[in-house]
């Protein structure tokens, strides 16, 4: 069934829609790899905040304009929660076995790690953008077992594949018992194709180790990754086509709102410029002083956040000022990224990743800047 959604969307003869297919897909290729550029939690929530910008080609905006906070902060924290799982020694295992069978086990658990990842950080998202209201007990569920796994797992250090899968399906549980919206269960469920989607790029990076494929394209392993979060988001946003998220007026969306700009700003753009401002400092390219100059930047980043929450986004919340903030994120975190090493070691550093997100990165700004046409005005 959701294999024929999927080629039922691609073979659709409106070519504008299949560009704002393609759009998505190049924006999550490009998403991955910065994340992987930061790592950890605070690195994973840069693809929850642009899976929400995916918004701009997938979704009519004026239905999703006064939802954007909360869904930057949950999207942010549920694809944040899957940053806590290593894969890295997996692939390595899965890459440099030539027999697939004889470590299947690893296979399952890369399968694992990707279905619980994409799955969390989809059904995190169904409930931002769910048709029924987004209650305290809905913040119970979704926030409670994060805060217990802070204080069990001493910030993530240690967390088990199998504890994320429990709230996982905690979480559906709950929405299917007590919330029924079905669009939690829609978007969460395209969501659970993570693990096929992660699956396939270390099959590819296995096959060209191997030395079944030509060139060395193969190993952009996070791109592969990055644009099959990119069609599932597309599968998620055809599930959910008809419906409407409701935009309350109550305290809860209030505190959301303000949390989502600041998640933004201070947790994603701020935590990451951190890391490389720090990273830095460790290697010695940055001195005492401009460590402190980076301390005045996060907070110039908290007070942009709380003027665009209380002030900005209230009055000027239209497609163009949502373009100019995607684009503002997007190109700092990219020149975040690629200078992260290139700074300290110079241009032979550069690696293809770099280039991919370049690209993406031009092609994104002149689609939006020059043509209005590519985004979901309605």
């Amino acid at each position: 069934m959701c294999g024929g959604c999927f080629l039922k969307i691609i073979a659709q003869p409106n070519g504008e829609h299949l560009i704002k297919i393609v759009m998505t897909l190049l924006l999550m290729s490009a998403a991955w790899p910065i994340r992987g550029q930061f790592g950890h939690f605070k690195g994973a929530m840069i693809t929850g905040v642009f899976a929400v910008c995916s918004l701009l080609w997938l979704k009519p905006f004026d239905r999703y304009r006064w939802v954007l906070g909360r869904s930057f902060f949950l999207g942010a924290l549920g694809f944040g929660l899957g940053g806590v799982l290593g894969y890295g020694q997996l692939v390595e295992l899965c890459m440099n076995t030539p027999v697939i069978l004889d470590v299947w086990h690893a296979w399952m658990d890369v399968f694992l790690i990707g279905m619980v990842w994409s799955g969390l950080g989809m059904t995190y998202l169904g409930f931002a953008w769910s048709e029924k209201d987004l209650s305290w007990l809905d913040m119970i569920f979704l926030l409670g077992p994060v805060l217990a796994m802070v204080a069990v797992h001493e910030g993530f250090d240690t967390p088990e594949s199998a504890v994320l899968l429990a709230h996982l399906g905690l979480l559906h549980i709950y929405n299917l018992v007590l919330k029924r919206s079905s669009v939690v269960c829609r978007v969460g469920f395209s969501g659970l194709f993570g693990g096929v989607v992660l699956c396939v790029a270390v099959l590819i990076l296995w096959a060209g180790h191997q030395g079944h494929l030509f060139g060395t394209w193969w190993q952009l392993r996070d791109q592969f990754w990055g644009a099959g979060i990119g069609l599932i988001l597309v599968l998620a946003a055809k599930m959910s086509k008809n419906e409407i998220p409701l935009s309350q007026s109550s305290s809860i969306q209030r505190i959301l709102e303000a949390l989502g700009w600041l998640t933004v700003l201070v947790a994603v753009m701020g935590l990451n410029a951190g890391n490389v401002l720090h990273y830095w400092f460790e290697k010695g390219f940055l001195n005492s002083e401009s460590w402190i100059i980076g301390r005045w930047i996060t907070l110039g980043l908290i007070a942009l956040g709380v003027s665009i929450w209380f002030y900005i986004w209230p009055r000027y919340a239209s497609l163009k000022v949502f373009r100019a903030l995607f684009l503002i994120v997007f190109w700092l975190l990219a020149i975040l990224a690629t200078a992260k090493e290139v700074m300290l070691v110079g241009w032979q550093r550069w690696e293809p990743g770099f280039s991919w997100i370049a690209l993406v990165l031009v092609i994104l700004s002149v689609s939006l800047i020059g043509r209005s046409r590519f985004s979901a005005t309605s």
